[in-house]
């Protein structure tokens, strides 16, 4: 079995995707991204309410004990 691979961190030290979003959400909640879809629509939502929608999913997930492998 080959050891798994580790990804270096982000700028500040983070180590997961999860570390960043709360981080970026702390730092600058109002700051704006726009999700481009496939078909050229666009949404636009701010870090803070990405992070509110992220945690919202993993609460779902975990309220069906269903785990990240």
């Amino acid at each position: 079995m080959s050891p798994r691979f580790k990804a270096p961190g982000g700028p500040n030290g983070e180590t997961t995707l999860l570390r960043v979003l709360l981080d970026a959400a702390e730092d600058a909640p109002d700051q704006v991204l726009v999700h481009v879809r496939g078909d050229g629509g666009e949404r636009t939502v701010t870090f803070a309410q990405l992070r509110d929608e992220a945690l919202g999913v993993a609460g779902g997930y975990s309220s069906t004990l269903c785990v990240p492998w």
